[in-house]
């Protein structure tokens, strides 16, 4: 896995996905099964890793459109007396190899 920064936590769901196709500690997916991970662009957060976990591990294809690409998750925190609230992003989605998910805008 590539090395993560302090400020990056790395993400338990990639870990697990990447240990179960890795065969590091015994493979969900027999190795001579092939996955085909169908995807469209309102594929998100845990199925974005799967997808990527299977790529990064040559256990499947991708088919399919560009998925969301968020790749970061928030958390609210109330502030002020008034209720106010502030999104605050607290979360990045990597694949198992450290490569980001997110989607980048078109150039």
């Amino acid at each position: 896995a590539a090395d993560k920064g302090a400020d990056e936590p790395a993400c338990p769901l990639a870990t697990q996905a990447r240990v179960l196709l890795s065969g590091s500690e015994g493979r969900a997916v027999p190795a001579r099964t092939r996955l085909a991970v169908l995807v469209n662009g309102a594929t998100r957060s845990s199925a974005e890793i799967l997808a990527a976990a299977v790529q990064d591990a040559d256990a499947g294809v991708v088919v399919g459109e560009a998925t969301y690409g968020k790749a970061s998750g928030q958390k609210l925190y109330r502030v002020g007396s008034k209720g106010d609230l502030l999104r605050l992003t607290t979360t990045r989605f990597l694949a198992p190899s450290g490569r980001s998910i997110e989607r980048r805008p078109p150039p």
